[in-house]
């Protein structure tokens, strides 16, 4: 919306945000957006397209992401335009992040929301903090970023319901009591 102020989306255009969350600030700006019934991601939208077969296409994202949506759209014989309005880059870390890190007592727990922050994270950390977080109990917000986290040598990955704040600290909380 900054880079296009004053933006409206075509009446006719049908509007599907991958959750709850972006439908919210969708709607905050004016723009009815309906959100998948149970999975927030890639697959949790095809599945919510898979009754219907538009014509066209917006998928607005950041570059370097999974492009699962665009493959699997343009396989339905859509015309797919990839609309780049952000990216994904590492967290600024510092002495005082690894500080923390290696002052943290009892058992740590890494909630992991995407392959590429964990990707970003192991690249950020120097080898003793990253040797701290492979010790730690990791929820993933899927199966494909637990597959990820077993890939970067961390140990038994709990999958939590979606990337959503409160189900992976619920996912937490359960993995913790064990």
């Amino acid at each position: 919306f900054r880079l296009r102020p004053g933006w409206r989306a075509a009446r006719s255009a049908r509007v599907l945000a991958v959750g709850p969350a972006t439908a919210l600030a969708l709607h905050r700006r004016g723009v009815i957006a309906l959100a998948p019934d149970a999975r927030y991601d890639s697959e949790g939208v095809l599945a919510a397209l898979a009754a219907q077969s538009p014509a066209t296409v917006a998928v607005i994202g950041a570059p370097g992401g999974r492009e699962l949506i665009a493959q699997v759209l343009r396989a339905r014989g859509c015309a797919v335009r990839e609309v780049h309005v952000y990216w994904r880059g590492p967290a600024r870390l510092d002495q005082r992040h690894f500080a923390a890190l290696a002052a943290a007592r009892g058992r740590l727990v890494l909630l992991l929301s995407s392959s590429e922050s964990l990707g970003h994270l192991q690249q950020s950390l120097p080898p003793a903090s990253w040797k701290l977080l492979r010790a730690a109990r990791v929820v993933a917000s899927s199966a494909r970023v637990a597959a990820a986290a077993r890939a970067a040598g961390l140990r038994d990955p709990q999958i939590a319901q979606s990337a959503l704040t409160a189900d992976l600290l619920r996912a937490a909380a359960l993995f913790a009591r064990r």
